[in-house]
């Protein structure tokens, strides 16, 4: 004699099966709504970081804009240059603060050119604090730089 199929257990089953397909279904959902919430988060991050430089470079141009003492100092059409003030003055060097507060050695030889407005001045005739532009010759090493014109700006 053959087993009758119980009807209560097939029902059982396909409600078992209703409950996996439910829970499968919700674990999909929250997985694609992390990943487009995390996606908006990445897109959000990006966009303010990206005003944040925008805004930097807006500051910079503005600032050389402002000051062209800026705009030539980092300049790349006048690498060898240095603009700042006096610190000290020696007879065969000179020592500038620049405006980034950085202290910057150049050597003075006889063949410099120093000039404020129309006169030219000697080596010993700048005085400390003096703003001066400081064009040097290109030269191998940074570290030494020999100034080939110096320019007094007060």
């Amino acid at each position: 004699m053959r087993e009758q199929p119980n009807d209560q257990a097939a029902p059982a089953v396909k409600r078992n099966t209703i409950v996996r397909h439910k829970k499968q279904i919700i674990v999909s959902v929250s997985v694609v709504i992390a990943l487009i919430a995390s996606s908006g988060i990445a897109f959000y991050s990006g966009i303010q970081i990206g005003k944040k430089e925008a805004a930097k470079q807006i500051n910079t141009k503005i600032g050389q804009f402002l000051n062209p003492l800026n705009a030539l100092s980092s300049n790349p059409l006048f690498p060898n240059s240095v603009i700042g003030k006096v610190s000290t003055v020696n007879p065969k060097s000179i020592t500038v603060k620049l405006i980034n507060g950085k202290i910057e050695t150049i050597q003075v030889s006889d063949k410099t050119l120093i000039t404020q407005q129309t006169k030219t001045l000697k080596p010993s005739e700048l005085k400390k604090d003096a703003n001066v532009t400081v064009f040097t010759a290109k030269t191998t090493n940074k570290k030494d730089l020999v100034a080939s014109r110096i320019i007094v700006r007060s």
